[in-house]
């Protein structure tokens, strides 16, 4: 019995790598935040590239903010600032369901702010330990350059 439950961890294992790798060479990522038990803290951690990668139209100029986005903690909604087709200003508001959540997406979101700005589109990282925050805030983002390039 001891040998089955081996191999049954075993097969578990090599499917959530085999399905890790999968997602990892489509370009996804796996939409999950850091549990409770986590060690990833407030959710400023490592990053790692997000596949969103809009981008915006040249010569746009305006202010336009995306659709409330909900996730499992809470909501984002995104605002980005335009001149002249490059972004100069991205914030975020956010509502977060309970303390934790909140450390969450205080910590990610100004640096999800700086590297929109920097990278004059969604082609950002995630923040690791906040990747739901992070999710929702690139597809407001995605929302908000959608309407940009309308």
């Amino acid at each position: 019995m001891k040998t089955g439950s081996t191999i049954l961890t075993v097969l578990t294992a090599a499917g959530v790598l085999g399905a890790g790798y999968a997602i990892g060479m489509s370009g996804q990522s796996p939409a999950s935040e850091s549990s409770p038990g986590s060690p990833a803290g407030s959710g400023g951690g490592s990053a790692t590239t997000s596949p969103t990668s809009g981008t915006v139209k040249p010569g746009v100029s305006g202010t336009f903010t995306g659709a409330t986005t909900p996730h499992e903690h809470g909501s984002v909604t995104v605002t980005v600032t335009l001149a002249e087709g490059a972004i100069t200003n991205a914030s975020a508001t956010y509502e977060a369901v309970g303390d934790r959540s909140r450390g969450y997406a205080e910590s990610a979101i100004p640096l999800l702010n700086q590297e929109v700005v920097q990278a004059n589109g969604a082609a950002v990282d995630t923040v690791s330990g906040a990747t739901y925050t992070t999710e929702a805030y690139l597809t407001s983002l995605q929302s908000a350059l959608d309407q940009a390039r309308a």
